[in-house]
């Protein structure tokens, strides 16, 4: 259990960033070294959704390069884009296992191997209401495919991004709480609920459902003690 402190002490400061409005970037970087306790040997990013150009970019970490960041602004989602592109499009985890052989890759083919990079697994970063906010991805120096247990990391690292970025996006247009409150429920990477005053469940999120492996639909109505 003690390998989980620090995740939770990491987690604990994303939030304390979020809600303090702490400037994006640094918010972003704080989950970016959170989601890297977890996937040790990989080189986390998370890229930003603009909907008015349908274009990807890059949010600025110390784990890339210049050159490379100032290549992976405003790139154009779609099916055959890259990583992310493709995840951002399809709206579901996609894994290039060896960016060498992936034909998805062949605009940024060169730019990958010059930055030493051979394989990325791309999560899209989504609202409550399905709207795409960005990606979450982690690269490899060598070709690699993931496991369950980091599709569930890059799971639950997309979820906590979708939180913080629906946080700035309604500080940002004055937005009320309300879609964050909505999103802070279903996306939250750790198991949440609601109870009736007499202990039974009302609601549950994805999370717990995984944690509890019972279907929402099993556990509401239910009481806590059975």
């Amino acid at each position: 259990m003690h390998h989980e402190f620090p995740l939770l002490e990491a987690q604990q400061e994303i939030h304390e960033l979020t809600a303090a409005g702490a400037p994006l970037t640094t918010t972003l970087v704080a989950l970016i070294e959170w989601a890297e306790l977890m996937l040790p040997d990989a080189l986390v990013s998370i890229m930003r959704f603009d909907p008015a150009q349908n274009t990807l970019s890059l949010v600025p970490s110390p784990r890339f390069s210049a050159g490379y960041i100032a290549q992976m602004q405003n790139i154009e989602i779609g099916p055959a884009i890259g990583t992310c592109g493709r995840a951002a499009f399809k709206k579901q985890l996609v894994v290039t296992g060896d960016i060498d052989t992936d034909p998805n890759w062949k605009d940024f083919r060169e730019l990958a191997r010059a930055e030493g990079l051979r394989a990325c697994w791309s999560m899209p970063i989504l609202s409550a209401k399905d709207e795409v906010l960005g990606t979450f991805a982690t690269y490899y120096r060598h070709p690699a495919t993931p496991s369950q247990n980091a599709q569930s990391c890059l799971a639950r690292s997309a979820s906590l991004a979708a939180l913080v970025l629906l946080r700035h996006r309604d500080k940002q247009h004055h937005r009320p709480l309300s879609e964050w409150h909505r999103s802070l429920f279903v996306n939250h990477p750790d198991g949440v609920y609601e109870f009736d005053l007499n202990g039974h469940f009302q609601r549950c999120n994805k999370a717990l459902e995984s944690i509890t492996g019972y279907p929402a639909s099993h556990l509401i109505g239910a009481h806590f003690n059975n």
